[in-house]
């Protein structure tokens, strides 16, 4: 639809979006306080974003005051109303669209930490992962961070899909050690340690490594016994990363070897971390 054959109060509010300036940082106040008119905007500037995407990449240097820069700036001035709509961004086929609604949702910051979470049990795999990718990214929500860190530990657990449980657990691991709150992910990481699929597998031990709590090392060296009985190179190696970086000793060992270690310094560790 062209600008001249919108309502009155939407072309209004759009031409004074296209001027910019003092006059729209006013204007967008008013717009503000009705929803009705807010969330013509923010959809607005949704689709501008979009369109203005690829021309915005061809630049040499970022203009602040590009059309591409300036919709993603007023989506997140106006965040309580967009919020909704670059959530359900995620769920299109579309992966630009979707990877541009991620990108302005990191910048919103920790209030689009629950919508995002309310993805990971989206009937798409695909969007399962996406929502999972960008709460790695996103800030802690103090107030839900627990309830956030139990949901991903059901996705890494749960999930059917193998890209979705590792995707899950390198969340798990970043938000938990940004949160300092280590024991659940901790504990899920460990199980998925023996995870049907190496690459899960491999996600828990680099997430226990950022992790660094030494409630892991018992069951890194299980893992390691178990990821070496069954020829898994790649998991070997991760799991012998892990442990070199939280035993904070680069020397390679077997299992039993491990084991022994871990009885004569484990109390040292724990008074050293205490």
């Amino acid at each position: 639809m062209r600008t001249e054959e919108l309502p009155e109060r939407e072309r209004a509010a759009w031409d004074a979006y296209r001027r910019g300036g003092a006059e729209w940082e006013l204007r967008r106040e008013e717009v503000r306080k009705d929803p009705l008119l807010a969330r013509f905007v923010v959809q607005n500037a949704a689709r501008e974003m979009v369109a203005t995407f690829e021309r915005s990449r061809l630049q040499t240097k970022p203009i602040a005051d590009g059309p591409f820069e300036r919709a993603q700036a007023e989506l997140v001035a106006l965040k309580e109303y967009s919020t909704p709509l670059l959530v359900q961004s995620l769920q299109v086929k579309d992966g630009v669209v979707a990877f541009l609604a991620g990108d302005v949702l990191v910048r919103i910051g920790a209030s689009a930490v629950l919508p995002t979470a309310g993805l990971l049990g989206d009937a798409r795999a695909e969007t399962r992962r996406r929502a999972a990718e960008l709460l790695g990214k996103l800030p802690a929500d103090a107030a839900a961070e627990a309830d956030v860190l139990a949901q991903l530990g059901v996705v890494v657990t749960k999930d059917p899909e193998w890209i979705v449980r590792a995707q899950a657990a390198q969340a798990l691991a970043l938000r938990g050690s940004q949160a300092k709150l280590t024991a659940h992910p901790t504990g899920v990481l460990c199980r998925a340690l023996l995870d049907t699929d190496p690459a899960v597998a491999i996600a828990a031990a680099q997430g226990l490594s950022l992790l660094d709590d030494l409630r892991c090392f018992s069951r890194l060296v299980d893992a390691l016994e178990h990821a070496s009985g069954r020829g898994e190179p790649k998991l070997v190696v991760e799991i012998e990363r892990t442990l070199a970086s939280v035993s904070r000793d680069s020397k390679k060992r077997a299992p039993t070897q491990w084991r022994s270690w871990w009885e004569a310094n484990q109390k040292r560790l724990q008074a050293e971390r205490s």
